[in-house]
């Protein structure tokens, strides 16, 4: 479904309103209309309580036509509670795991302190786990290696629910939310 379609860099002045729900963002260039990505803006993982944010679009598409450049096109989020610019992640596609479950299990759901990561499938890859606030700031980050199981020390996080994502390749593999207590 086409939220809205034809925006400019010029071209858009004020506020534009979207369903709070978790969205799709496609970017084309207006010259050609070749796709440039597109980009999970997960609008109601981020519990934003109605309040507005602003996407920001950054980067070259091709950073190689550019002498000295290495910014890579980007859809960035900025929320009303300020903090880092969040990036949005591009989509590069939707695997059998995010089709129809996660490639791993989170327990406990409520956590107090420690999450235990299981995953169904030990490859010894490399992943990232991020994990995000009501805001959509991510409030922790560590690396991973896709085996037995792992241990996320959560003490430090108020309570809350948050959602946990687990990157590889630049691919979103899997997310789950969670409850702190």
């Amino acid at each position: 479904q086409t939220v809205f379609s034809g925006l400019s860099y010029t071209g858009f002045d004020g506020y534009f309103g979207a369903p709070t729900a978790n969205l799709n963002v496609t970017v084309k260039n207006a010259n050609n209309g070749n796709e440039v990505g597109t980009y999970e803006a997960n609008l109601s993982d981020w519990s934003l309580g109605g309040v507005a944010i602003t996407v920001i679009a950054s980067g070259y598409v091709d950073p190689s036509s550019e002498s000295n450049v290495e910014a890579s096109f980007g859809l960035y989020a900025a929320t009303p509670s300020g903090g880092s610019l969040q990036k949005l992640p591009k989509v590069t596609s939707v695997g059998p795991e995010l089709a129809n479950e996660n490639s791993f299990d989170l327990y406990p759901n409520p956590v107090a302190d420690q999450l235990q990561i299981e995953w169904q499938e030990a490859t010894g890859e490399d992943v990232t786990l991020e994990i995000y606030n009501q805001v959509g700031q991510v409030v922790k980050s560590e690396d991973l290696t896709r085996s037995g199981s792992s241990q996320i020390d959560l003490a430090d996080q108020a309570d809350g629910i948050y959602l946990i994502r687990l990157h590889q390749d630049g691919e979103v593999i899997g997310k789950e939310k969670v409850v702190k207590q």
